[in-house]
């Protein structure tokens, strides 16, 4: 159904604002981890001990609301199309997690956000911005963890500076699937309908291969591999195939 629906422009703009807000954050994060000395990507960036191997990367930004619904890249090409895993984010690039964590009903996915945590630590540069979708009411407790690892934003941050307060309350989620969309990289709640539409909505942008899921037995869900490209060009065959057959005779 969401896929039939389209956002009124309103909403559109209102994403924008938060995105080019999100990208003056991440430059300001990587500048100040440099003149810190730890610099995003690096070994101490945030608490984590594992070593992180530099990539080349570069950055588009977003021109204006009309390109946050084409192919501009979202929030900047990392350098990777397998994930975020050996690649320094450039500045003003950032990931994009959605936590459903409220009244889920599958609760085999309702994480701490420790084990959220250690399951996408390979996907993530250390000290990078990661803008967080989520319904838990609790962010400064639970989120602690991402917090000494990430540098860690939500749409609450931009509220007042986005004029965010001039949209319906019921509308702050549409914006939130808008900018997830436009992450790096995206983690994703597995069973969550909200995080099914931000990964087609990046399938739309041409980012869904950056998507995955912190649930660890689908981690990879979203990832092409080899038989997934045989079974879609199988379909796609058999579709035309089926069109061009004069059924009836």
């Amino acid at each position: 159904m969401r896929d039939h629906l389209r956002y009124h422009d309103t909403i559109w703009c209102a994403a924008h604002r938060v995105v080019e807000l999100v990208k003056r954050d991440s430059r300001a994060n990587h500048a100040a981890r440099a003149a810190a000395g730890t610099p995003v990507g690096a070994v101490g960036s945030g608490s984590l001990s594992s070593s992180f191997s530099s990539s080349s990367s570069s950055s588009e930004g977003i021109g204006g609301a009309v390109s946050l619904r084409g192919n501009s890249g979202g929030s900047g090409s990392s350098g990777s199309t397998s994930g975020g895993g050996g690649v320094i984010p450039s500045p003003g690039s950032f990931s994009t997690f959605h936590v459903r964590h409220g009244e889920f009903q599958f609760k085999v996915v309702r994480l701490g956000a420790e084990e959220i945590l250690a399951n996408t630590l390979d996907l993530l540069a250390p000290g990078e911005l990661v803008y967080v979708a989520t319904d838990e009411h609790d962010k400064d407790s639970f989120f602690g963890p991402l917090r000494a690892a990430y540098e860690v934003k939500f749409l609450d941050d931009y509220f007042e500076e986005a004029n965010l307060k001039s949209l319906p309350k019921n509308m702050l989620g549409l914006v939130d699937t808008l900018v997830a969309a436009q992450g790096r990289v995206f983690v994703g709640t597995w069973f969550s309908t909200f995080s099914g539409y931000i990964i087609r909505l990046r399938g739309y942008f041409g980012r869904h291969a950056d998507s995955f899921y912190y649930f660890a037995k689908k981690k990879f869900a979203m990832q092409v591999t080899p038989m997934r490209k045989s079974l879609h060009s199988f379909c796609v065959f058999v579709r035309l195939l089926l069109n061009h057959v004069p059924f009836g005779f």
